[in-house]
């Protein structure tokens, strides 16, 4: 049966002439359908990327006291007698247990956005869960696990190598944007603190296309990225607005529980991330992109072609994308085999 349980029967189908729902609705009709192996697979996501939380929160625990002496926990706390005029050792005690809490959900939360938003995170199980995701979007039958172990076993190697450059390009975007938030003197501090915050951004964006493009389509990794960055750029807004609602997923709600709600909240803020932050954001991506696929690659007509070339200007996406199994059908676009 697998982990993710059993299959989907095939539904009464539709007429072609069928008028069809919108993204909003058919979004949250999908994910009421689907919410059960979302929360399986967002429990998954959080067991494989154990290895990644954990250099990511060790990384920042020892980077950052030495990136500025505002980030050592000495100055946290001094930070904190000089608001709440501590004098006497009892209160100077109270004040190193509170700066160490606050320290370690800052970082502690900081960790899973960084993770969530696939910035450093497992990129071949991240492929299979994008082909999962993808499929729930599509609303086609799906055998779950199988899907899953297929898109990881056919496309890891690329998905791999996408890992490599986030990680390298992420840690690179991240310290220039934190050694500089915490440098800023001068105008060309302030600049580079812009630059780098851009860039940040952009990145985001472009890692929601990477791993749902790996499991999608049939191109070299250099094209991957190609064609999401000029996702971004022709859908710059909408993939802004998705993924502010990614961290709110992510950072916002979690950090409003363990501020406001004491250890319930904190119980509940951890409860959330194993079983449905990341599933949810992940899904909300994946549904977003395939869109966007559908509406620039894909035709109508599920046996017409596409002729790249008649795209405007505004809206192409690079040649060599098609969607098959068969990297030598003469077709450019054409829906993947399921089989």
């Amino acid at each position: 049966m697998g982990l993710f349980g059993g299959l989907d029967q095939p539904g009464p189908g539709v007429y072609a002439d069928e008028q069809k729902e919108g993204a909003f609705i058919r979004f949250f009709r999908v994910l009421a359908l689907r919410f059960f192996p979302i929360c399986l697979c967002n429990l998954l996501f959080v067991v494989v990327n154990l290895p990644f939380f954990a250099l990511v929160y060790f990384l920042a625990d020892i980077i950052l006291p030495y990136l500025s002496p505002t980030l050592h926990p000495e100055a946290v706390v001094l930070d904190i007698v000089n608001r709440l005029e501590v004098t006497g050792p009892e209160e100077m005690e109270a004040a190193f247990e509170l700066a160490g809490v606050i320290q370690f959900f800052m970082i502690f939360i900081g960790t899973f956005l960084v993770v969530g938003l696939l910035l450093i995170a497992n990129g071949p199980l991240q492929t299979g869960f994008s082909y999962v995701y993808r499929n729930f979007s599509r609303q086609i039958p799906a055998f779950y696990w199988q899907d899953f172990a297929r898109s990881v076993k056919q496309n890891w190697k690329q998905s791999f190598q996408a890992t490599g450059i986030s990680l390298i390009a992420s840690a690179l975007i991240l310290f220039n944007v934190l050694f500089y938030a915490t440098h800023l003197e001068g105008l060309l501090s302030q600049i580079m603190l812009g630059v780098f915050s851009v860039l940040l951004v952009l990145f985001c964006c472009v890692q929601m296309y990477v791993y749902p493009l790996i499991a999608s389509l049939e191109l070299p990794l250099k094209q991957i990225y190609k064609n999401a960055m000029i996702f971004t750029l022709i859908r710059l807004f909408p993939t802004l607005g998705i993924l502010m609602i990614q961290t709110i997923i992510i950072m916002v709600i979690p950090a409003l529980l363990i501020l406001f709600g004491t250890a319930l909240g904190s119980t509940i803020a951890i409860v959330f991330y194993i079983v449905l932050a990341f599933g949810l954001s992940h899904f909300l991506g994946v549904f977003f992109v395939w869109h966007q696929i559908e509406k620039h690659l894909m035709p109508e007509n599920a046996d017409e072609t596409v002729d790249l070339q008649k795209i405007p200007e505004d809206e192409s996406i690079d040649e060599s994308v098609k969607i098959d199994d068969d990297p030598t059908e003469n077709v450019i676009i054409k829906e993947k085999s399921e089989s």
